[in-house]
């Protein structure tokens, strides 16, 4: 039961994800690679798994986070352009 509303921590989760993978992937490209490291664990996938091992994806889907996201970077995009 504790796992009931797993779908909700997902979006901040994703882009928290996101905005490690982007910093990992700078510092790659560095002279100085300390810290550098990148690594593409299959986090969707997992994410992917749990969700229909819960039975969530309805209740994800109902969140229309996907929409909104494009909706925003699509904003973004026409303002910087």
């Amino acid at each position: 039961m504790h796992l009931r509303n797993f779908f909700v921590i997902l979006p901040p989760l994703t882009v928290k994800y996101i905005e490690h993978s982007i910093s990992c992937k700078e510092k790659m490209n560095r002279k100085n690679k300390v810290g550098a490291a990148f690594n593409d664990d299959g986090f969707a996938m997992g994410l992917a798994y749990i969700l229909k091992l819960l039975d969530q994806y309805h209740d994800f889907d109902s969140l229309h986070w996907f929409q909104a996201v494009r909706e925003h970077y699509g904003k973004e995009k026409i303002n910087f352009v």
